[in-house]
């Protein structure tokens, strides 16, 4: 694509300088502004949920990871650690939602795992917050690692490919219940995460 601006000027009578502007190549500045419209919430919800996916993953190996739990105490160790997920984007119009968390249905439990800074966890290595902080962490450098992900959207390549799909039933029910948990949470004077980021 090329896209250059000629400027020529003269002189008037008057002493005064008349420039006169064409911008060559509008057309193609045209066509890629809206190819760029067009594909940005594609190429921003893999950019999003790739982001989503690195943060569930940094808590799992990177300190403080989510809690184990081991026997006796914990009749299913792991659980928690293996319900971590990023699902996959929804976009409403230039509005690009990417999820993630712990719990599935033990998100009471999970979020107390998180927010209870008085819990001690058995293996070491293991915390609080071990969502949030690793959240906080890429939050730092979001923004370049995303732009770095859209830059082939802005050099003219198609986004690539991503399921996004509605929510679902089950999803709609874990929220509302995640809801209930963060009010509880709120009410017992325990801090909470979220809102949008």
């Amino acid at each position: 694509m090329a896209f250059a601006v000629n400027i020529t000027g003269e002189t008037a009578h008057s002493g005064m300088l008349h420039l006169r502007g064409e911008i060559i190549g509008l057309e193609q500045v045209e066509a890629a502004c809206k190819r760029i419209a067009d594909n940005a919430p594609q190429a921003l919800a893999g950019a999003l949920f790739q982001e989503m996916e690195a943060i569930i993953t940094d808590s799992k190996t990177i300190e403080p990871r989510v809690p184990v739990g081991s026997p006796p105490e914990d009749k299913h160790p792991g659980t928690l650690r293996d319900s971590g997920h990023a699902r996959m984007p929804r976009i409403h119009g230039a509005v690009v939602t990417v999820e993630g968390g712990y719990g599935g249905p033990a998100i009471p439990y999970a979020l107390a795992q998180h927010e209870r800074l008085d819990y001690r966890h058995p293996h070491m290595g293991e915390a609080a917050k071990y969502l949030e902080v690793h959240f906080l962490r890429r939050a730092l450098t979001m923004d370049s690692h995303i732009a770095q992900d859209l830059l082939p959207l802005i050099e003219g390549q198609p986004p690539p490919e991503i399921n996004v799909r509605a929510i679902s039933s089950i999803q709609t029910a874990a929220f509302k219940e995640f809801s209930k948990a963060k009010l509880s949470a709120t009410r017992k004077g325990w801090r909470t995460v979220g809102g949008d980021y």
